[in-house]
């Protein structure tokens, strides 16, 4: 992975008592592509007045070979080192640039150099998990509290502090340490998201925004918006969402509009079967069934030369006209007819139901396996589904299983092929979108 270096630079900086300055020695040993070296108006005066970084990045090159990072120079306007509250906001300024033109790189935090100030607010950075960071501490040479000459001393020659750079010798220990306390802080935020993200509880995500990464937080507003069956603000935020591997939305030919109400509807209805939430799975169920069962009917019809709409409304109120389907199809009229008959019930306008369409599809003789199996197995689960939604009730998988004869996640199965016969412009892939998005999510934090 790309690395970059984001460092204050202090008194210790470049070089320091003819040893490695903290920002020197994690370039010596990580050997990142860039540093970004955060300045004050003081050190930044003092690195003009004799171009010592300029001359340390010649060195490098000359006694590294090649290497030759590039280096940024970020001059904060803030003149007091020591002022926590001036620091705070330019230098979490600089971290965001930093992450934003850099999103697929690893930040190593440089947390030994500048003020004890600069190293507080440099060590909150470390453990926010908005950024893609790791702090290094520089374990200081003396073992102590620091006795020699600093960069800001009179007498300071960068050139005879870098040939005498001790941390050239091949017995030069290392000084670089990863302290835990950062890692474990990281982690347990990222387990925080990452529960949350594998509860589908993308509500609770969309109120953490402001502590999520920038590449994902648009994400995660759209996965909010998504599964809460908002398209146009899910629309709005997957134009925002940038450099992801997959599409959000995906189809073959024809019109999305075709198929994205079934198709998003089911998406939801995934996640409360991922969630454990069989009772709202249930009682969803019904209008999604009843909608596939009347894209298949729709099919049906226009194999033989009908046309549904002549005879079913499928505008706000999915009403059926008999007489009208007496005058279009009066072959299938008949054959609903028949079955009324044997129930000795009425024939009259009303709202399409699972019931009707079942009456209907059972007309024709080439209904696909795949939906024949679906619209029966819902069947089997009109008594449970009807007693959830008049009883204070909840429901099981165990429940679903012994009512229909197979479990949720096979009832899934079905729907998914449904959704591919009823609706040929549907792209399977769309299926697991949320799947991705919760991986990808999970890669970059």
């Amino acid at each position: 992975m790309k690395q970059i270096l984001l460092s204050c630079i202090g008194t210790t900086d470049p070089v320091r008592g003819e040893h490695d300055g903290p920002m020197l020695h994690i370039l010596r040993y990580y050997r990142p592509e860039s540093a970004w070296l955060i300045f004050t108006p003081e050190m930044r005066e003092l690195a003009m007045k004799d171009g010592r970084f300029e001359r340390t990045l010649e060195w490098i090159s000359a006694h590294w070979n090649g290497y030759r990072p590039d280096f940024r120079y970020e001059e904060l306007s803030v003149r007091n080192a020591h002022d926590i509250d001036a620091l705070d906001i330019p230098i979490h300024e600089v971290m965001t640039r930093l992450a934003r033109e850099n999103h697929d790189a690893e930040i190593l935090v440089n947390v030994t150099s500048g003020t004890p100030q600069m190293q507080m607010i440099l060590s909150q950075l470390v453990t926010d998990i908005r950024y893609r960071a790791k702090g290094i501490q520089v374990i200081n040479f003396e073992k102590g509290a620091g006795r020699s000459q600093r960069a800001n001393h009179s007498e300071y020659d960068i050139e005879l502090e870098l040939e005498c750079n001790e941390d050239e010798l091949p017995e030069a220990e290392n000084r670089c340490v990863e302290p835990e306390m950062y890692a474990i802080r990281r982690q347990f935020l990222r387990r925080q998201i990452v529960t949350l993200l594998d509860d589908r509880n993308f509500e609770a995500l969309e109120k953490l925004k402001e502590s999520l990464p920038e590449n994902v937080r648009a994400l995660t507003m759209h996965l909010a918006a998504r599964s809460r069956l908002r398209e146009k603000p899910a629309k709005q935020l997957a134009d925002e969402v940038k450099g992801l591997p997959f599409k959000l939305y995906a189809y073959k030919t024809g019109s999305r509009r075709e198929y994205s109400d079934a198709s998003e509807y089911y998406l939801m209805m995934k996640n409360l079967v991922k969630t454990g939430n069989y009772t709202q799975f249930l009682l969803h169920l019904e209008p999604l069934t009843l909608t596939l069962q009347l894209a298949q009917l729709d099919r049906l019809l226009n194999k033989t030369g009908g046309e549904i709409d002549k005879f079913i409304s499928r505008e706000r109120r999915r009403l059926f006209y008999p007489d009208r389907l007496k005058d279009v199809r009066p072959d299938l009229y008949r054959h609903y007819e028949k079955i009324m008959n044997e129930r000795r019930w009425e024939i009259k306008q009303n709202e399409a139901s699972t019931m009707l369409c079942d009456d209907l599809i059972s007309f024709f003789p080439d209904v696909p396996p795949r939906s024949r199996s679906l619209f029966a197995h819902y069947a089997g689960l009109k008594d449970l589904r009807n007693r959830l939604a008049h009883t204070l009730v909840t429901v099981t998988e165990e429940e679903i299983k012994d009512a229909c004869g197979i479990t949720s996640d096979k009832l899934l199965k079905e729907i998914e092929d449904v959704i591919r016969i009823c609706y040929p412009a549907c792209d399977p892939v769309i299926f697991g979108v949320y799947d991705e998005c919760i991986e990808y999510i999970k890669s970059v934090i």
